[in-house]
């Protein structure tokens, strides 16, 4: 049987031990030599650096500015240390900068932290139930079951999953669709087959497509089908929920996928 922990770790991960690491390291070199201006300037690097794969994943410009902000923020530091272009009379400034683009970016950075740790935790329920690892990735999208829903419900459906920012919902006249990515952020719009949905259209009909970047992030090549057959039951599972009113038993299952 395939673990649901079978998932790589974001990249984000390393963010509270590569912290820690320099801190660590600064202190070390205050010790040594009475100033840390080396290790700060490897911190900030850190956080530009961070700030660029992270843009390059999820095409969010809000996380180059904040990696940009931070980074050459850490390296105000070394102002009283080396002769630069930095200085303290800069570094305030700078941190009121910081601070309002942090404050101002907030809606879009928590969002997407948000559904993508909801992504992944979908993605953890739906491997739960996958029994074989062969036959990868194909880009067609995945028939699925049919159930039965009306309109209003599957809008509200729709209304509360995005509500609780476990998917972005797009809702169309003709179908409505559930779109959720560990990669390319869903909060950009881009293109359906760059990220991974469930769409239902107004026959009960259910559609599951995963993108490639989602698949290829688990450490095994799981069978694909299988993979979208159970990512299909999750969300009928959850609809049915809401239906029933329990949207409550949504969330307390959403969260037991959070390894």
């Amino acid at each position: 049987m395939i673990s649901r922990s079978k998932l790589r770790g974001p990249i984000g991960r390393i963010g509270p031990y590569a912290a820690a690491v320099f801190i660590s390291l600064g202190l070390i070199e205050a010790i040594i030599t009475g100033k840390p201006p080396y290790s700060a300037f490897a911190f900030g690097c850190f956080f530009i650096v961070l700030g660029i794969i992270e843009y390059q994943r999820t095409k969010l410009i809000t996380y180059l500015i904040l990696g940009l902000l931070w980074g050459t923020g850490t390296w105000h530091s070394m102002a009283r240390f080396i002769v630069s272009f930095l200085s303290l009379e800069t570094y305030i400034p700078h941190v009121i900068v910081a601070l309002a683009a942090l404050v101002l970016t907030w809606p879009v950075f928590y969002g997407n932290e948000k559904l993508e740790s909801n992504a992944r935790k979908l993605f953890n329920l739906a491997a739960e139930h996958v029994h074989e690892a062969f036959n990868g990735f194909t880009d067609r999208p995945y028939s699925g079951c049919k159930t039965e829903y009306t309109r209003d419900e599957i809008s509200g459906f729709a209304r509360f999953m995005g509500g609780k920012k476990i998917v972005k919902s797009i809702v169309q006249p003709d179908i409505v669709i559930l779109s959720f990515s560990m990669g390319i952020s869903p909060l950009k719009e881009p293109d359906l087959q760059q990220i991974s949905y469930i769409s239902f259209d107004n026959d009960g009909n259910i559609s599951v497509h995963i993108s490639e970047y989602d698949y290829k992030r688990f450490k095994e090549e799981l069978t694909f089908d299988q993979l979208c057959a159970s990512l299909g039951d999750v969300f009928v599972r959850f609809l049915e929920y809401y239906k029933k009113g329990l949207e409550s038993r949504i969330i307390v299952e959403l969260k037991s996928g959070a390894k």
